[in-house]
């Protein structure tokens, strides 16, 4: 009898220490229903600018001098790289960027059309979102290619353009677009139901 209640002692507090360790994992280190590694994922904290790990070398809270050193030594590393590639596969990697980029424009141009279809976009509203998106990306461009921006003035910059061109955004939209944006927005939080 004494057997069985030990084993049955050690069986609960062994549940019970694993059931209390999972309960210590933070949230964010989780992925929630729907959430992909690029959306919000355990290692998004370690992908910012343009997915070079920047989180780490954030809390090295390095000066101005040494960012700038750091975004030499990365282009310097990347022409290296480029130069060891024979021109067959200089065009090949070429080819790839360009089919990106492409994709890109077309995943752009189906986000568009879902907002017009959802929030009813007049043709007008269409034409002035995308020239402002236009405008937004050639000038976030410029700040990526600017060599003498150390890379937390860049990502500041880069933060207050994206604000910037989210508030124009909404500008062009009536104040029911804008109920109805907010709505689709927190149906897509999580913990909301679908």
């Amino acid at each position: 009898m004494k057997r069985i209640l030990t084993v049955l002692v050690l069986g609960m507090s062994l549940q019970m220490a694993m059931a209390q360790d999972s309960t210590t994992i933070k949230k964010t280190d989780r992925f929630t229903k729907g959430q992909r590694m690029h959306q919000g994922g355990p290692m998004k904290k370690h992908f910012r600018d343009g997915g070079r790990q920047s989180g780490w070398m954030n809390d090295l809270n390095l000066t101005e001098a040494q960012q700038l050193k750091m975004k030499e030594l990365r282009n310097k590393h990347k022409a290296e790289m480029m130069a060891v590639l024979t021109p067959e596969q200089t065009q090949q990697l070429q080819k790839k960027k360009a089919e990106r980029m492409q994709m890109r424009a077309e995943r752009a141009k189906a986000g568009m059309d879902r907002m017009k279809k959802n929030l009813n976009l007049t043709d007008e509203q269409v034409a002035r979102m995308e020239q402002l998106n236009k405008e937004f990306r050639q000038q976030s461009d410029v700040i990526r290619a600017n060599e003498k921006l150390a890379g937390a003035q860049q990502q500041q910059k880069l933060q207050a353009l994206r604000q910037a061109h989210r508030e124009n955004m909404k500008a062009i939209l009536t104040p029911e677009q804008k109920e109805m944006m907010k709505q689709r927005a927190e149906k897509r939080r999580p913990g909301n139901s679908r």
